[in-house]
């Protein structure tokens, strides 16, 4: 399952591709004044391991290649008009986008031949406030798969969106034995350049992420189009420090905190720190070209 998670849309870009919401950019343009080379990571009591490398063509993210456990895992790749993207490619499919002029309007996630779920996303002004969901029978398709059905959407959307999408899908697959059709929503709610809020509706039951930041600068801004983490491959502007989890359904209720080692204001190093439970987790290591 960690290589489900590991791939995105965990979709959603991004790792991969970020979106802009500033006047002078486009969604699906990826602009980076630092580009990401590698990304390590190191659990408490074990070795620090290569889990990311991104490879740049015309100063385009042209794919990125994930390692677990490092070793070679998988490969996402990426394809443009011009500066806008346009495909993420993953194992035995991919994720169509389609603009409306310069901003994001539909995604699509075909697999094997077959779509396997779209995606409507609405704006608000210059901002990404609604995405709304159509999965046909995702968790069924690809549970032989080592993939998610949204690994793709890495640096397309938030990397935090790309793990709670995952995370989401597999928690309504394991409540319902039903198949076929579901419909549900992501809303975004702003404050100044960063997201305050990430909401997941369905069927009456949400679950609510809120944000607390930093004023230094996060290198996954502006990505194409935005995971398993919180801070990389956000829409945000600066570095999450804080997130609080809560669940209206079944009352569930999370805290982590991030800190972070910078040069020139951009993060080198990241530590995640679990209050809920009173623990550390990993360190993330980023080298730029």
């Amino acid at each position: 399952m960690k290589k489900m998670f590991s791939i995105v849309v965990s979709l959603l870009l991004v790792s991969a591709v970020l979106f802009s919401f500033t006047s002078c950019h486009k969604d699906g343009v990826y602009t980076p004044k630092k580009k990401i080379s590698r990304i390590y990571t190191q659990i408490s009591g074990q070795a620090k391991m290569l889990t990311e490398q991104w490879t740049w063509k015309d100063n385009l993210l042209s794919k990125i290649d994930y390692y677990y456990n490092g070793t070679y895992s998988h490969t996402n790749r990426y394809q443009y008009d011009g500066k806008q993207l346009t495909e993420v490619l993953i194992e035995e499919g991919k994720i169509r986008f389609t603009y409306d002029g310069s901003k994001l309007e539909k995604m699509e996630m075909w697999y094997r031949g077959s779509l396997l779920w779209k995606a409507e996303v609405k704006h608000d002004g210059k901002k990404i406030v609604e995405i709304e969901f159509t999965e046909y029978d995702v968790y069924t398709v690809m549970k032989s798969s080592r993939s998610s059905a949204y690994d793709a959407l890495k640096g397309v959307l938030p990397e935090s969106s790309c793990a709670h999408i995952a995370e989401l899908s597999k928690k309504r697959a394991a409540k319902s034995a039903k198949t076929g059709v579901e419909v549900w929503n992501l809303y975004y709610t702003y404050d100044g350049n960063n997201i305050k809020e990430e909401r997941y509706v369905v069927s009456g039951e949400e679950d609510k992420y809120t944000y607390t930041y930093d004023k230094e600068l996060n290198p996954f801004f502006n990505l194409l189009v935005g995971g398993q983490s919180y801070s990389d491959y956000e829409f945000s502007k600066n570095n999450i420090i804080n997130v609080v989890y809560t669940n209206n359904y079944d009352g569930d209720y999370a805290e982590t905190e991030f800190s972070y080692v910078y040069e020139k204001s951009y993060p080198v190093e990241r530590t995640t720190y679990n209050v809920s439970n009173s623990s550390f987790g990993a360190t993330d290591y980023y080298e730029y070209e």
